[in-house]
């Protein structure tokens, strides 16, 4: 396995030896290092290094805009959770930042707008834009992962309703009622929508897998069920022999995600 040091050190030399006073965009610098290392997996690994050197350098780059020393384990967490999304070593730490906190910003603001009607959450989304710190956002999705009530989030929801003029109660659930009695009872609505419905049938004895990209993929969520006599039938989807090889030990039921690439992004299931 190569071993890589210091590239984010080697981008920004690469990236100012131009005649350009902006230096090379991410996708020249791509385009660059994939000549450099011409085989997909020494490229993988120098990629990967830039990560988790830019991860690093943007965590930092994190606490310095949130003006502080330090967080809780359960905030490392959450903003490494999200760094992992977005870092890249061919954009600045500054560029790095601006997409992290946009990622932050539609978590904190989907979560507190969820009941909203789209006119309203445009406009709630703003107040949060320009009223609500980071640091600010990532302690309220920080409280939502350790379970803490949504009503928690009130003196924010109501400093909103209070410049708006309106009701505070538009940011809570409708509740549905139904007479019992002749009394009105709140009903929970638990109702689900299926997007999907797939019923399979295993041809001989062939291997199954389904292949789900989630929301934490750079791209769109999806699901490809594939079937074949040997888990090399997944170097067609983009996994390479390192990947499949780990693929290959899973019995029915089992799934794997370990993948520096792509994090939790990619769920690979075997489901015959």
């Amino acid at each position: 396995m190569s071993k890589f040091s210091n590239v984010l050190r080697l981008i920004t030399a690469v990236s100012n030896f131009t005649d350009s006073s902006l230096g090379m965009t991410k996708e020249e610098l791509e385009k660059y290092f994939r000549k450099v290392f011409n085989d997909e997996k020494t490229y993988g690994e120098f990629y990967h290094q830039g990560c988790l050197e830019m991860n690093e350098e943007l965590f930092n780059y994190t606490k310095m805009c949130c003006g502080v020393d330090g967080f809780s384990e359960d905030t490392e967490d959450y903003i490494y959770g999200h760094i992992i999304k977005v870092s890249n070593p061919y954009l600045s730490v500054s560029d790095n930042y601006n997409n992290l906190y946009v990622e932050i910003f539609h978590d904190a603001s989907g979560y507190l707008g969820q009941n909203l009607s789209d006119a309203e959450f445009e406009d709630f989304r703003g107040f949060v834009d320009e009223e609500v710190s980071l640091l600010k956002q990532i302690n309220i999705m920080v409280d939502k992962k350790l379970g803490k009530p949504f009503e928690d989030n009130s003196d924010l929801i109501n400093q909103y309703a209070i410049r708006k003029g309106i009701s505070p109660t538009i940011f809570y659930p409708k509740k549905e009622t139904a007479k019992v009695n002749n009394t009105e009872v709140a009903v929970v609505n638990c109702k689900a929508t299926e997007i999907v419905s797939l019923k399979l049938k295993q041809n001989g004895a062939n291997l199954i897998y389904a292949l789900i990209n989630t929301s934490e993929y750079d791209g769109s969520m999806g699901v490809i069920v594939v079937e074949g006599i040997s888990p090399r039938i997944l170097e067609n989807y983009g996994f390479d022999n390192d990947d499949i090889m780990e693929i290959a030990r899973l019995e029915v039921g089992d799934s794997w995600n370990t993948h520096f690439m792509y994090g939790k992004g990619v769920v690979v299931t075997r489901i015959a």
